[in-house]
């Protein structure tokens, strides 16, 4: 599968399987190469098959959610790996949390140190929302509604029920739990607020989306200005009905992103502060903003000793009594009390977190490129160091306990890369002895002897025997996207021409000196297809005759070279599909593409399909009937090359899909791995595990080969 793109999606904590073979039950993990998991053993794996049939692997020390008694003792696991949100403690002083992937999705509770699940979640989207209620009575949630989205509430014990109207995207809970407001998306204008218990809604509009709601009832909502700048935005409250604004102040918010990473409403919701500070003309200010929601009073936070000038203020955080803020500046941690508004630095760090009676504060520290969580008593200055922590821009999983006592704390496994199989047939899945490090895009060998990728020093080819090459191109800046069967060449393209790389001894051989862009062989290695400006072309190697069969090409827009992701060789070597990009002059407008169809002779040239946007990764069913692709907005398409009708879309893809078989597809989506086949059906195959990538990098004799990439850097 030459030519797959990494993964380019949100990931957080993830689990990794040992170098053994696992063996898929229904329910019962057993490992092959050792004893039953146990909690004692950190290298210990566990694998479950659920109803739906899909493989969940697991490690028992893997990424999960911890709780530190602050004794310096370790962290106690408490959850299952997952990506894991929304922990809080409920007002019995129970742990609560939102567990997105793994074995089973849902709220889960904290009973006597044992996670239970509360009200399980259907597999979908992990990007979409689900909450608790401020107090932990129930819970709401985004999930299909149709072919739209909306609002589901449930309590434990109860089955969901949907609420409000449907095309909804996010949410927030009132503070009381008896109402929901809900929005479509970034910038969005019509806003719903909805009784839980009835159901029951009404809508304002809005030129913004709402980040909390006060003490008073009334909605904060960031407010988009004007077309002048679409970074400067104003802070604003407004009644739920539409009424009675107050403006605050401005922020410059240039991107989406969620309010807790730079403002903080104190718990009885008369104050807001907030970072990313804006003058009236769009520009940033070096402070932190303070306003009291009903618009009497705007204040600014100052450092007035150990700050450098040009420093600025961010994570404003609240104490429990709304008498102090701390913040984050110039590497320290501040605190003030209000109305005074001039911060005192009582320790070195950021992200401060208050503890439930306001006389600790939890916060990160860096050292070099290491990270601890920190607790610290205001009153004699004693720390305590909760654990160490490779991400530290993980605050919502962070939460003091009712006492004090405890802190909940993300619990990490190491970063790596793997690669593994999966038999359908068998169910056996394998960690394999390869390790790619940091290589991006790698593909399995078109006889499924060996995995290939792109490193730091150039192309490797590592054979499940355990054997490795590698080779460099010719010269700095040729590609090398395409290689033989059995990998020993690479054909490679560049201003020199096209030529071949062998692999073991990195001898090139030309193919032609004509400069090209990029080059493809055929399915039997007796010609290539290359492009070179804005035209491709067919050479017979033998003859050396050459043959014209598109012009006046263009790829996607980055880079605007004509990549071999942009065209491919039918398997039957009969004919070549190939996408023409046209754009517009106009950031606002993607253009459009088209995907055609020619014989490799240049003959019988048709086009199939024109849409918005640009395409990529072309791949001929092993038929050569059906051609699937990738969109630029992430929808997969399968066409069938005769008629030009589409067959299957599957939204939300994240890599070149691989084929099965003549009539199915694997596909990397949210939900996880999943064959997709023509008439509709579909089996998930690995289902999202603690928020790894898991990436197909090809098929052979019924197994599917695929990376785990795990990355603790959050989005």
């Amino acid at each position: 599968m030459p030519g797959a793109r990494p993964l380019a999606h949100r990931r957080r904590l993830f689990a990794l399987l040992p170098l053994c073979a696992v063996t898929v039950a229904a329910m019962l993990p057993l490992v092959s190469c050792g004893s039953p998991a146990s909690k004692e053993d950190a290298s210990s794996t566990v694998t479950a098959k659920a109803e739906d049939d899909a493989v969940f692997p697991l490690v028992i020390d893997g990424d999960r959610l911890g709780v530190s008694s602050l004794d310096g003792n370790p962290p106690v696991a408490v959850s299952e790996p997952g990506y894991i949100d929304g922990v809080a403690y409920d007002r019995e002083g129970r742990l609560i949390y939102v567990q997105h992937s793994g074995r089973m999705p849902g709220f889960y509770r904290v009973e006597e140190g044992v996670p239970r699940l509360a009200i399980q979640l259907a597999r979908g989207d992990p990007s979409l929302p689900a909450k608790w209620s401020p107090d932990g009575s129930q819970a709401a949630w985004i999930g299909a509604d149709g072919p739209g989205y909306g609002v589901a509430v449930a309590a434990p014990e109860q089955e969901p029920r949907r609420i409000g109207p449907g095309g909804v995207k996010d949410f927030l809970w009132s503070p009381d739990g008896s109402r929901i407001v809900a929005w479509e998306g970034w910038d969005s204008s019509e806003v719903s607020i909805i009784d839980a218990v009835g159901g029951d809604s009404h809508s304002i509009t809005l030129n913004g989306f709402p980040i909390a709601w006060a003490s008073s009832g009334d909605l904060i909502i960031w407010e988009k200005t004007g077309e002048r700048n679409d970074c400067l935005r104003s802070v604003v409250t407004v009644r739920p009905d539409g009424g009675e604004r107050h403006h605050l102040g401005g922020i410059r918010l240039c991107t989406e992103g969620g309010p807790s990473e730079f403002s903080s409403l104190s718990r009885d919701g008369q104050w807001l502060a907030w970072s990313r500070v804006a003058d009236s003309e769009g520009k940033p200010e070096m402070r932190v903003v303070v306003a009291a929601t009903d618009g009497s009073t705007i204040a600014h936070l100052e450092c007035l000793r150990d700050c450098s000038p040009q420093s600025s203020g961010s994570d404003p955080a609240w104490s429990p009594d709304g008498r102090q803020i701390a913040w984050s500046q110039d590497g320290h941690i501040l605190v003030a009390d209000a109305g005074v508004w001039e911060g005192r630095v009582v320790a070195d760090g950021y992200q401060p977190i208050w503890s439930p009676d306001g006389s600790e504060i939890a916060y990160f520290r860096t050292a070099g490129d290491r990270g601890s969580l920190v607790a610290r008593t205001l009153d004699d200055g004693a720390e305590v160091k909760v654990l160490d922590i490779d991400t530290v821009w993980m605050e919502d999983q962070i939460a003091w306990s009712p006492d004090g006592r405890q802190l909940t704390v993300p619990l990490q496994a190491a970063d790596r890369s793997d690669v593994f199989s999966l038999d359908l047939q068998t169910g056996d899945l394998q960690r394999l002895a390869i390790d790619i490090g940091t290589a991006s895009s790698p593909s399995l060998a078109r006889d499924g002897s060996a995995v290939v990728y792109y490193g730091p020093e150039g192309w490797t080819v590592t054979g499940f025997d355990g054997k490795s090459q590698t080779t460099h191109p010719a010269e700095s800046g040729d590609t090398c996207q395409d290689w033989s069967r059995d990998v020993s060449r690479f054909l490679c393209a560049g201003r020199s021409g096209v030529y071949t790389l062998e692999t073991s001894s990195g001898r090139t051989v030309a193919v032609t000196t004509r400069g090209a862009e990029s080059a493809a062989w055929s399915p039997d290695e007796t010609a290539i297809a290359f492009a070179f400006s804005r035209t491709l072309n067919v050479l017979d190697i033998a003859t050396g005759m050459m043959t014209q069969i598109a012009t006046g090409l263009q790829g996607n827009p980055a880079p605007y070279y004509y990549q071999k992701d942009s065209y491919a060789w039918s398997p039957d070597g009969r004919r070549i599909a190939f996408t023409n990009w046209r754009p517009v002059d106009s950031s606002a407008n993607p253009g459009a593409s088209t995907i055609s169809i020619v014989g490799a002779d240049g003959a019988s040239l048709r086009q199939l399909s024109e849409s918005p946007g640009f395409k990529t990764d072309l791949v001929f069913s092993p038929d050569s009937r059906h051609l699937a692709f990738m969109e630029s907005t992430g929808r997969l398409v399968v066409l069938d090359v005769t008629s030009g009708k589409q067959s299957v879309e599957v939204p939300n893809a994240y890599a070149e899909p691989t084929w099965a078989d003549d009539s199915s597809l694997v596909v990397s989506d949210l939900r996880g791995v999943t064959i997709v086949r023509l008439d509709g059906s579909e089996q998930l195959l690995l289902a999202v595990a603690g928020g790894c990538s898991q990436m197909p990098i090809g098929w052979s004799e019924g197994r599917l080969f695929f990376t785990n990439s795990c990355s603790h850097q959050g989005y």
